[in-house]
């Protein structure tokens, strides 16, 4: 129907994620009895049988009677030219109530040779993502520890590999546990040659910039979550996860600034990292239905930490063109930041009649960030540069109560909020107050949805939102690691209101 695919269930269990290639590649077409194509509605709304609007297309490949019980995988392996190598394997083992799941991949020639189905399916499928709304969401970051191939650009010669484990046991359709692990690392080196220029009226201004870098890390990776049917009018879903990562970069870098090819100034920087960071994090939520179902209330928390220690020595050596003098700086920097965040929300879903919903909430939140930074010459038995070294914390502290109107058929799905943001944010440096703000905004939001004809609809949606200042831009201590980009943060930021309009139309 010109729709993706969002789910993928070997026998109604999501096992496979959203990436029917791994289901294909796996499953021997021998093994499939049938298979099923429908839209399935979210967790919540299978539980309360109050349509919330949300849809996923998704496929059920139902295996034969005598297949319900098998192991299944994979073994790769390859030598080639100059000692490249590649090699991976993928176990896979299920039943009727349990899934198990083991992954190991090494390689040097530049492969993350896990697709985005392992992913899912090392972590459970897409229902071990989803915190009972019915939508899940993937984070990529720097500091991710699994190791992805999305089929992006790898610069550099990297030696990477992980291996680990997943296991999930269900008693029946409604409760279910699952834990996993991962470890992961990789060795990377890196030669780069970069040439940028930028043109005005008036001149060209030309950047090249040469990099030798020397790039390890290490990660280990804990998930774990918990689905639990009370009863018929009680449900429970519970996640977290734990985290630790460990990396060093050595770094040498050589850039060069020219005007209309007349040499302006060179920078020669080289710089030692070490970084050390666990973080942590869980979320729970509970639904109780009443009023034989007609009311349904929600009471759900979530909590996070995460500790960086980050150690870093460089030197510059920068010389300037119109002066003919060079300048050098030998220091190190070494910053312990900790956020600790948590929120609490409760919410009421009344239905007021067979297609219109009221749905009050309020969610009430904390976000504490500390930065502990000691800057200094290395060189000169490691004296600190007071001026340098800030203590500064962050509080964010808001109240979010709001109230949607839903409205919803089998066609059509209708959702106006409104949220009002009351926000406090406070900055201290070295123990004194810097600033502190108030707020009070208005979030609106509205989603319209209508399904004209079988796989052919219409989207429109519009969603505001505060975004706060970072740390790095609040802060009032300059940053002077590279000289040729020193910047200083201004503690009298306001939030950013940010506001997004889409449409989409499926022929």
């Amino acid at each position: 129907m010109g729709e993706d695919v969002t789910k993928l269930l070997v026998d109604g269990k999501e096992f496979f994620g959203n990436d029917p290639k791994v289901a294909t590649k796996n499953l021997p077409a021998e093994a499939i009895n049938k298979v099923q194509l429908y839209n399935k509605k979210s967790d919540e709304s299978e539980f309360t049988g109050i349509d919330d609007g949300t849809r996923d297309k998704t496929v059920n490949l139902v295996l034969k009677d005598d297949k319900k019980n098998a192991l299944f995988g994979d073994v790769t392996a390859g030598y080639g030219t100059d000692n490249h190598y590649k090699g991976s394997v993928k176990a896979y083992r299920f039943t009727e109530n349990n899934q198990f799941a083991a992954l190991g991949m090494i390689n040097d020639i530049n492969q993350f040779g896990f697709s985005f189905g392992d992913y899912l399916n090392f972590n459970g499928g897409i229902g071990a993502m989803m915190h009972g709304g019915g939508s899940g969401k993937i984070r990529i970051s720097s500091d991710d520890s699994f190791p992805i191939n999305f089929g992006q650009t790898v610069t550099g010669l990297t030696t990477s590999g992980a291996g680990g484990f997943n296991f999930s046991h269900s008693s029946d359709a409604n409760n279910r546990v699952f834990f996993s692990y991962l470890a992961n690392g990789s060795d990377k080196n890196l030669d780069q040659i970069s040439n940028t220029k930028n043109f005005t009226e008036q001149a060209a201004f030309v950047q090249i910039d040469t990099l030798e870098e020397i790039d390890k890390n290490m990660a280990h990776r804990f998930n774990f979550g918990l689905r639990k049917r009370i009863d018929s009018t009680g449900n429970i879903i519970l996640n977290g996860g734990l985290s630790f990562t460990f990396g060093n970069t050595n770094s040498d870098k050589l850039s060069r600034a020219l005007v209309d090819d007349i040499a302006v100034n060179t920078l020669n920087y080289q710089s030692v990292n070490d970084l050390d960071r666990i973080t942590g994090s869980l979320r729970a939520s509970y639904m109780k239905k009443i009023n034989q179902n007609k009311t349904i209330l929600k009471l759900a928390a979530d909590a996070s930490y995460s500790n960086r220690l980050s150690k870093t020595r460089f030197s510059n050596a920068v010389w300037y063109a119109e002066t003919g003098t060079e300048q050098n700086n030998n220091q190190y920097q070494d910053n312990q930041t900790d956020n600790i965040n948590y929120s609490v929300v409760a919410s009421v879903t009344q239905k007021l009649n067979k297609l219109f919903y009221i749905e009050p909430a309020i969610r009430i939140g904390n976000a504490l960030e500390s930065l502990d930074r000691t800057q200094g010459h290395f060189i000169q038995a490691d004296e600190i540069i007071d001026t340098l070294s800030p203590e500064f914390i962050k509080r964010h502290q808001w109240i979010r109560p709001g109230i949607n109107l839903k409205y919803n058929t089998k066609k059509t799905q209708f959702t106006l909020g409104l949220r009002l943001e009351i926000a406090k944010l406070s900055t201290l440096l070295w123990g004194e107050s810097v600033s502190k703000s108030e707020c009070w905004h208005p979030v609106p939001r509205l989603s319209y949805e209508y399904q004209y004809k079988a796989g052919r609809r219409i989207n429109l949606s519009y969603n505001s939102q505060l975004i706060n200042p970072t740390t790095d831009q609040l802060l009032p201590v300059v940053n002077n690691m590279n000289p040729l980009s020193v910047f200083y943060g201004n503690p009298r930021l306001k939030p950013e209101y940010n506001h997004n309009i889409s449409f989409h139309w499926w022929v």
